[in-house]
């Protein structure tokens, strides 16, 4: 019976051309069952003689050649009649199928740009409205087979976490349970379905709409205005958070959909027509979706809206603290997951305050409010560091401060509800923090408000001072720099408690990248990091959307070139090339930068060659390998965007501020270099700061006296926006004639800062700052020290004796 079986012909796959991947997983596997995959895989070598073999090698041989034929066999019958032509005069079966490889299955090029393509379609993939969970994990689990078919290493757990990541809107609480309740490295994709469909099949079962819950301020003792429906108590509807009011089937859940354990509500039935309104007393919906609502009775805080009302309301969903007996607690926030916004009704806690137009706000009795405005919030946390709640409306007719949780998830904000605690992080895992329920059921917590320093107040303290002048770099490393005397005239500087409002808004606290050992330059230009920023949002004054850093990698000194387009890129490398060269005296060895098209073109590559510069890449999607570029020109945006705001500046000076900030890192102290600054670290020279003034403070400009007539004022009003490296001089904007001047005799007052309101009707600026550059070397001695009003010192003709000596940088 068995060699009846051997004869039998096996049902084969059908090659058509478009199916290669499929099929040749299916013909591994006949050819497994069948004992002629080694055959096919490394093929056999016909002897020379085979009058030297023995018999057993002759047996052998025989049975090999059977077997590679019969492979073959298999081949020429799985495949279609134009197919075989191609494969018609191989010989043996490895042939064949080699053949077949590399004709359908391509270069390891093509299967690359194979799987750049299917890993892309793997980011985009998102569920559709109309998609059902079935048919969207078949378009991801087959997009996964892709994948791993070609070559991709794919975890169930990143499948898993992807399609949590990319349902619906509607899904958005159930996928929140899940992956609090469930643990991802363990949960297989067919229980992750299974539970999805189970949510699926409830929205279905409810199509009469989400009923959506407000925010109780005080404890209905009236059943039937107190959330029977749908056995909603009191609060909230968290689709499954555990604990939580309201959950989708998840234990200890009060007022669940269909009654379990210790759920408040009625157990209801899979329809809504068996449902009475208890303000009609119709049948076929409930009390919060009547449409014949009176004012009588006690009425629910719900919120309620259509689909459409969605998108039309700027306002929608907000939850409503019904107004209390006795003083309202303003420091007081509630968590509510039924109000879509953070709102408050107290105006003295905001810090940056914006009306905007008056947007409707929905309470649950049917009235309306009115938001007048929105802004951040910013208090102290517990640890002492400054937080911020960030878009928060303002409502005045409001009683109470509302945080709302979706607002928060969609911040990318972790909040977990465990017993009877609410535990909240950012998206960096940090705990932000624990909230404890409260007697009647309620999350609250107390906020201590913080108020941002005055400008004014802040100038007359040398440590707030130097703060302002050195772009807002940290207390902590200006504490240390004055410490180590990295540099020549700096005061000593005191760790200050008081909130910096242009901090607040030009820094964003994050992790940093994870850098663990790297290997350092042991000499200039050993290695150096590039990167290029951009688009930005604004043009620049010199019409650039861009700025190209380069950051020597043993001394961390920074240059920076401003571009139009990213194509420019190579032009500006090799004028920092012959620059920084020249200065050091080092060859450059080595580049680092990402890979992109500005950095990879045949032309650079050609250059990098020809002058025996190794060019490193980092892998695609993996910023962090050149973490040094990235987390400077990270730095480089706060202290530029800290800068603006300080002073109110519009946007357009961005590059102006973005070459100050470069100026300023390089005269300050970095962890990378010990006891030094970047630019004593390249130039051996110890720098003097003491020339340092407030960006954007008022400058007096003196008119020489070869350029105005006898009753012309002596000084101009101005801006400053930088100190210029084509002369030892101050970079100011006079705001009046739209221009740009370079000027060493200057008086400030940084105090104050410009109208700008009176300036933005003024014609556009005409300026190219295309090449600034931090390349100057301060000098070795400083000049006499300055009045606290007094710019750089000045000569009064350009045949100057030298006598006089002056700062030398660059913005």
């Amino acid at each position: 019976m068995a060699s009846n079986n051997n004869l039998l012909q096996p049902q084969l796959p059908k090659f058509t051309g478009k199916n290669y991947s499929q099929w040749s997983i299916q013909m591994k596997v006949l050819y497994a069952a069948q004992d002629l995959w080694e055959v096919v895989e490394n093929g056999f070598v016909e002897p020379n003689d085979q009058a030297v073999l023995t018999q057993q090698q002759l047996t052998e041989l025989k049975e090999t050649r059977k077997k590679d034929k019969k492979a073959l066999f298999f081949i020429f019958q799985a495949v279609d009649e134009a197919i075989f032509e191609r494969i018609s005069s191989c010989t043996t079966s490895k042939q064949a199928w080699d053949t077949l490889f590399a004709s359908y299955k391509g270069e390891e090029k093509v299967k690359m740009a194979r799987l750049q393509t299917l890993r892309g379609e793997f980011d985009m993939l998102r569920m559709k409205e109309s998609e059902s969970v079935e048919d969207y994990f078949n378009r991801v689990i087959s997009l996964v087979n892709q994948l791993r078919i070609n070559g991709e290493k794919i975890e169930d757990q990143k499948v898993a976490e992807k399609i949590l990541r990319s349902m619906s809107r509607k899904f958005e609480y159930i996928v929140v349970a899940i992956e609090e309740s469930k643990d991802l490295s363990t949960l297989s994709l067919d229980s992750l379905m299974g539970s999805l469909q189970s949510h699926e099949l409830r929205l279905k079962q409810f199509d009469s709409g989400p009923v959506e819950q407000a925010f109780q301020s005080q404890k209905e003792t009236n059943d039937e205005g107190s959330a029977r429906d749908y056995g909603y108590p009191r609060g909230r509807r968290d689709y499954g958070y555990q604990r939580g009011r309201g959950d989708y089937g998840f234990p200890r859940g009060r007022g669940d959909y269909g009654g379990y354990s210790r759920g408040r509500g009625r157990e209801q039935g899979s329809s809504l027509s068996n449902i009475q309104c208890y303000n009609c007393k119709q049948y076929g919906h409930i009390k919060s979706t009547c449409k014949n609502k009176t004012n009588g009775g006690a009425e629910s805080s719900f919120v309620h809206e259509k689909a459409s009302e969605r998108e039309n309301d700027n306002v929608v969903l907000l939850a409503y603290a019904a107004a209390r007996e006795g003083n309202v607690c303003a420091e007081k926030w509630y968590l509510d997951s039924g109000c879509s916004n953070h709102m408050t009704g107290n105006k003295s806690a905001f810090v940056n305050f914006k009306h905007t137009n008056n947007s409707e706000v929905r309470i649950g009795d049917g009235g309306k409010l009115v938001a007048k405005g929105s802004g951040d919030i910013l208090f102290l946390s517990k640890s002492g560091e400054q937080k911020r709640i960030s878009d928060v409306l303002y409502v005045p007719d409001l009683n109470y401060n509302l945080l709302s949780v979706g607002q928060l998830l969609r911040k990318g904000h972790n909040i977990q509800f465990r017993e009877d605690q609410c535990v909240i992080r950012d998206k960096y895992n940090s705990l932000i923090t624990k909230v404890q329920m409260s007697g009647d059921n309620m999350f609250s917590l107390n906020i201590k408000y913080e108020s941002f320093a005055c400008l004014s107040a802040l100038i007359k303290d040398s440590s707030w001072l130097w703060h302002l002048r050195y772009g807002h770099l940290s207390f902590n490393t200006l504490s240390l720099m004055g410490k180590q005397h990295m540099v020549r005239g700096l005061p000593t500087i005191q760790h200050q408690t008081q909130v910096c409002e242009a901090c607040v808004l030009g820094k964003h606290q994050r992790n940093s990248f994870l850098t663990g050992y790297s290997w350092r330059a042991s000499h200039h230009l050993e290695l150096v990091h590039s990167d290029v920023c951009g688009p930005m949002n604004t043009t620049s004054t010199g019409g650039n959307r861009y700025f190209l850093t380069f950051i020597d990698d043993y001394s961390r000194k920074t240059w920076v070139y401003f571009l139009k387009y990213k194509s420019e890129v190579f032009d500006y490398f090799k004028v920092f090339k012959a620059l920084a060269e020249k200065q050091s005296g080092f060859a450059l060895k080595t580049l680092r930068s990402d890979q992109g098209g500005e950095f990879s073109s045949n032309v650079f590559e050609n250059f990098l060659k020809e002058n025996g510069i190794k060019h490193q890449f980092t892998a695609r999607y993996t910023p962090q390998q050149n973490g040094v570029a990235e987390r400077k020109n990270r730095t480089i945006m706060e202290l530029a965007r800290s800068m603006l705001k300080a002073k109110a500046m519009p946007n357009r000076f961005w590059a102006e501020a973005v070459a100050c900030a470069v100026y300023l890192l390089n005269h300050a102290s970095s962890n990378s270099v010990e006891g030094k600054t970047p630019q004593e670290a390249w130039s051996g020279l110890k720098p003097c700061i003491s020339h340092l003034r407030i960006f954007g403070s008022i400058a007096y400009s003196h008119i020489p006296d070869e350029t105005r007539r006898k009753l012309d004022d002596k000084s101009e009003k101005c801006i400053l926006v930088g100190y210029s490296e084509k002369a030892k001089a101050y970079k100011l904007f006079n705001p009046l004639t739209n221009k740009i001047i370079v000027s060493r005799d200057v008086k400030f007052n940084e105090e104050e800062a410009w109208n700008w309101s009176e300036a933005e009707n003024q014609s556009p600026i005409l300026l190219d700052i295309g090449l600034e550059n931090p390349d100057l070397t301060p000098p070795t001695t400083s000049s006499s020290q300055e009045s606290s009003s007094q710019g750089l010192s000045s000569t009064s003709s350009s045949d100057s004796s030298g006598t006089k000596e002056y700062y030398a940088y660059a913005a």
